[in-house]
């Protein structure tokens, strides 16, 4: 959980936004915020040149693809 809090990941706005779609870099994946973690996770917009980074986001797209995994995973955090 600790590399999701560093600031190594890239977060591309949706398109939606008015001002375009600029990649913020350097963001956090995962805040947490008085006890409640907010997260910028969109698998499709969300990059790390990191290393951890790449790998966590790897780990954590499998966690939330498989039920079995995301049960075992999230009772742990």
């Amino acid at each position: 959980m600790s590399t999701a809090q560093q600031p190594i990941f890239n977060i591309k706005r949706p398109d939606s936004f008015e001002d375009g779609n600029p990649i913020i870099n350097s963001m956090p994946l995962i805040k947490n915020n008085n006890g409640k973690y907010l997260s910028h996770y969109d698998f499709h917009n969300v990059s790390s040149k990191d290393a951890h980074g790449v790998l966590f986001l790897n780990k954590f797209k499998d966690i939330l693809n498989n039920e079995n995994i995301y049960n075992d995973n999230i009772q742990s955090w």
